[in-house]
């Protein structure tokens, strides 16, 4: 590698062309940055100013090709070149003396081929498109960064006293720069990866592609065209969360921001570009399936599609590691049939559903779709044994769910709380209806027939202890309805008319009742509860053994603890019960408070054991317990944990 400080003339001058890889983001400045640049070339164009003004370092990289143009890849630096390539279109577009210098110098490395450009950005987004139609001082057709940029400046030019020579000037030669120009055996990703902390923020999703293309030296565009931008046109912004939920079916937890290191670990286990480019080819595949949960009316198949509506309008977004894999083999036509999928996306809205109406905690979920994932969909009996490892799950039985459904308070909460809410009262409104209620939120609206704001002619209505009944009552199922029309300021004569003809299911004992109160309101919840059942019927098996309790450890000598397909190996029971701690604590750090609370008499932050051992978070454990007290205390953690008992086992020895 070599270094020298030079200015922007020597840079852009002379038979060149910098093309941007594809392992580059996009052009991402914005109008904090091109303010920055625009104040401190004014700075420089003050009178008598004889100052310059350090703007950074660009590292290029030779490309060896045979050819009358020196081809370099710009490594880093492709923001402020950008910008200042942008800048200088808006000046020659001002003043037209500096049309010829501009471009025959700077511009195109052919004069008389005005498709010679000296910078080349890459496609994302349609940077290249963009900046080309610019420097051709063509209208720009494509709304992005880099035309915002050209707008800014066009506005800055405009009003400036500057002579726009001088700024031009002060552009080419007083901007200082530090050109590092690698050599063959540099590796130019490595140094990009370490330059970027200095600039914008990758996103995981751009870190992948960089790495990706990184090893796609050969032909990079071809498999960008073919493969990675559609899938990015197709998921925009919801890409880095794909990317997670696409290593997640593979049966592992991922973290958001452990997205890069995980996949850039199995590219880098690849051995040749075929591997490679077979990956991304994977990663397209199962992005079209991803597609569909993200936007249901892009599935063709119409059983599918609603049921896809419906869990996205829930947005158990949890479950779709374990979709995705699911999706794949129905797609195939391997092993899972239009039924069994339908089937499937059914139990996980029950589920949800179930657990939702019953504040059942959600942070431990991301436990289970993993796990789900290693079931073999090729089994016989696959949409049974996913039963099986639902109901296991903290799945409320049929009596808990009954009484939380009529009281549990589904206005509140916000925008999200109330998508389900207004997908709960439209499946209500649609039971044993041949076509499903519209909720179309332009259309349709969530409505109270109590008000939620109590008047002197509502307070009567409900008599002596009226704050308190419209304060339980106001936001639960017994009060709320579908309706085309506000009610909020109607007396509930006209609400019922409003209502009397529209979902007899939903609305029917509203028409019935001479004045709504408490009696009214918690027996319309009752019967809405009774067809909740219907809706979402019990799964689970009517006896479930929850008694994680055993025997027969004393003598026994544990070798591993296996943790959701996970091999921990152990040479003791005090190993045991510190390593499935240090798991927990890994997976969830909230739920070893909830250790710590049940059980004080074992795990403490204080040391205030007789016989102790610390664990990597501070915490202290009691480890004089015998092995039956170790293997059933593990087993209570792991229950509560959410866990079941085939995610813990310990193999042992006799």
């Amino acid at each position: 590698m070599k270094a020298e400080e030079t200015d922007i003339k020597s840079i852009i001058e002379g038979t060149k062309q910098y093309v941007i890889p594809l392992y580059q983001r996009a052009y991402v400045w914005d109008k904090k940055n091109w303010k920055t640049f625009w104040d401190d070339i004014s700075e420089l164009c003050e009178p008598e100013s004889n100052e310059t003004h350090f703007f950074g370092s660009f590292v290029t990289m030779p490309i060896e090709k045979e050819t009358e143009v020196d081809e370099f890849l710009l490594i880093d630096g492709q923001q402020r070149l950008t910008t200042i390539f942008v800048l200088l279109a808006t000046l020659r577009d001002k003043e037209k003396t500096l049309k010829k210098e501009i471009e025959g110098k700077y511009f195109f490395y052919d004069v008389d081929n005005n498709d010679s450009f000296k910078l080349l950005p890459t496609k994302l987004q349609g940077d290249r498109d963009c900046f080309e139609q610019i420097i051709r001082a063509e209208k720009c057709t494509i709304d992005n960064r880099i035309k915002e940029c050209s707008v800014f400046f066009s506005q800055q030019v405009a009003k400036t006293k500057v002579e726009l020579k001088t700024l031009k000037r002060k552009i080419i030669q007083a901007l200082r720069v530090v050109h590092l120009k690698l050599e063959k055996g540099d590796d130019p990703y490595k140094i990009f990866e370490s330059l970027n902390a200095k600039g914008a923020e990758l996103s995981q999703a751009d870190l992948i592609r960089n790495h990706l293309f990184m090893r796609i030296s050969e032909k990079p565009e071809e498999s960008y065209d073919a493969h990675w931008e559609p899938m990015e046109q197709k998921l925009k912004g919801s890409l880095s969360e794909y990317l997670r939920h696409f290593l997640m079916k593979d049966s592992s937890n991922v973290k958001k921001n452990e997205v890069y290191f995980t996949l850039k670990k199995r590219i880098d286990g690849l051995k040749t570009r075929e591997e490679v480019v077979d990956l991304l080819k994977d990663l397209a595949k199962f992005a079209a399936f991803y597609e569909k949960l993200l936007y249901p009316d892009r599935e063709t198949n119409p059983k599918i599609r609603e049921r896809l509506s419906r869990l996205n309008q829930i947005g158990f977004t949890i479950a779709y590691p374990f979709l995705l894999k699911i999706y794949d083999d129905y797609e195939s036509q391997q092993s899972i049939s239009e039924d069994q999928l339908t089937e499937i996306i059914d139990l996980l809205e029950n589920f949800s559903v179930r657990r939702s109406i019953c504040k059942l905690p959600t942070y431990r979920l991301n436990l289970i779709f993993p796990s789900l994932c290693k079931k073999s969909s090729k089994s016989s009996d696959f949409v049974d044994s996913v039963k099986i490892e639902l109901s296991k799950k903290q799945y409320p039985s049929n009596l808990q769910f009954f009484e939380d459904f009529k009281t549990a308070p589904l206005y509140n909460g916000g925008s999200k709380a109330r998508q389900k809410t207004k997908l709960i009262l439209g499946r209500l409104a649609s039971f044993e209806n041949k076509e499903p209620v519209n909720v179309d939120p332009s259309e349709i609206t969530i409505e109270h027939i109590m008000p939620q704001k109590l008047t002197p002619d509502w307070e009567k209505t409900l008599g002596e202890d009226c704050k308190k009944i419209h304060e339980t009552l106001v936001n639960t199922i017994g009060n709320l309805t579908l309706s085309e029309r506000k009610l909020e300021k109607l007396a509930f004569s006209e609400r019922q008319e409003i209502l009397k003809d529209s979902n007899p299911g939903l609305n029917g004992s509203i028409a019935k009742v001479e004045q709504w109160d408490e009696n009214a309101i918690k027996k319309r919840a009752d019967c809405l509860a009774k067809i909740a059942l219907k809706i979402w019927p019990y799964f689970g098996k009517k006896q479930t053994d929850s008694d994680f309790s055993s025997s027969g450890m004393t003598g026994k000598k544990p070798i591993a603890v296996i943790m959701m397909g996970d091999y921990h190996a152990v040479s003791s029971w005090r190993d045991v019960m510190q390593t499935t701690l240090e798991i927990l604590i890994d997976i969830d750090t909230k739920l070893f408070d909830e250790i710590i609370d049940k059980f004080p008499q074992y795990v403490a932050w204080e040391n205030k054991f007789r016989c102790s051992r610390q664990l990597s978070n501070g915490a202290h454990i009691e480890i004089n317990i015998n092995a039956q007290g170790i293997y059933n205390l593990c087993r209570e953690v792991i229950e509560l944990s959410g866990l079941s008992s085939s995610d813990w086992q310990v193999e042992l020895i006799q």
